[in-house]
This record gives C-alpha cells, sequence and structure tokens, in this order.
C-alpha cells in the first residue's frame, strides 16, 4: 500500500507561488497565447472580408489556488491568461474588450457553446447576447468587434495555435529534463 504525503504534492512549486498567487498552466503562457494572437489577427486580415480592422481578443484558462492540507479540493477557476486588440480602440463603437471578456467567461462556464446563437436560457443578469468564441481542450477564446462567424475563426485559430505551441513548450521541456517527474 502506498501512502502519500498529500501536503507534499506541490513540493516543486516555488513555496512563494503557493502562497500568493495561482498556479496556472505551465506550458501555455501569456506570451505563447499573445503570439498566437497575433498570427490569428495577421490570418484574419490577411483574408479579408472582415466587417472592420479591429476587434479585442481573449483568453480564459484554467488556475488554481493550492492550499496545504486541503488536497483533493484545489477548484480550478476562470483566469485571464492573454488579452489581445488589432487596430485602434479609440475607434470602436462598443466596448469590445468587455464584450469578449463575457463571450469568454461564458464559453468557460458553458453557457455559450459558441453556436450560432447566444443560448437564451442559460444568460444571466449582465452576460452579452453575442455568440461566438470557442471552449478547446478546457481553454475559452472569444473575439469582438468582428462578426460572429469571424470571431469563431480567428478564436479557433487562436485556441489551436496555442494548444500547439504549449505540446511544443512541453516537449522541449521534458527534453531538457528527461528524468524529472513534474514541472
Amino acid at each position: 500500500m502506498i501512502v502519500w504525503n498529500l501536503d507534499n504534492l506541490f513540493r516543486n512549486q516555488p513555496q512563494e507561488a503557493l502562497m500568493s498567487e495561482l498556479l496556472l498552466p505551465a506550458f501555455l503562457t501569456k506570451e505563447i497565447a499573445e503570439k498566437a494572437m497575433a498570427l490569428a489577427a495577421q490570418t484574419a486580415m490577411a483574408r479579408g472580408g472582415l466587417k472592420g480592422d479591429t476587434f479585442h481578443i481573449v483568453m480564459i484558462v484554467p488556475a488554481m489556488e493550492y492550499e496545504s492540507g486541503k488536497f483533493p479540493n484545489y477548484p480550478l477557476q476562470a483566469h485571464v491568461l492573454a488579452e489581445y486588440t488589432h487596430g485602434d480602440r479609440d475607434t470602436w463603437r462598443r466596448d469590445y474588450a468587455n464584450i469578449a471578456q463575457c463571450k469568454a467567461l461564458q464559453l468557460w462556464h458553458k453557457r455559450n457553446f459558441g453556436g450560432t446563437d447566444s443560448v437564451a436560457h442559460l444568460i444571466i443578469k449582465g452576460d452579452t447576447h453575442y455568440w461566438g468564441g470557442v471552449r478547446r481542450e478546457e481553454i475559452a477564446v472569444a473575439c469582438s468587434g468582428v462578426d460572429s462567424e469571424d470571431d469563431k475563426m480567428i478564436s479557433g485559430i487562436t485556441a489551436d495555435i496555442s494548444i500547439a505551441m504549449a505540446y511544443k513548450a512541453r516537449n522541449a521541456w521534458r527534453i531538457a529534463h528527461p528524468d524529472t517527474d513534474f514541472t
């Protein structure tokens, strides 16, 4: 029988991180997300056909706050990993940042499925009625300032590039740390 010392579960994490901030995905970093957002924006602009040339992208990832002695009760919570604005915010007709944030949070909470309409019976006071964005492998990405189908395209490209780049980062880390069991 194996007996686990649960207080040592996060022994490889710096103690200051455990006590003062959320634990975020190790390989999906803010830099990776921002690069993916810039590439998605560049791709969308090159394709053309957008209703405007300014929009805002938001990515929400799972985060966990560690507290000693609480195993296994470390609930995941939504964390805005990165935001990206393409174009001039001064030309916005609406608060695209707030709309994108709200859409991403609704996706995160599974109150929006990124389909062709908002889910009326799950909208709560303060939610946006706009649809779009994607939730892939527990990350939520949404965009505002473009048509909903373009939001879905930009969000999907952002999510897919981010996930692929995180795998690349993890694989490079594993090669550099072949005898390490934990990040």
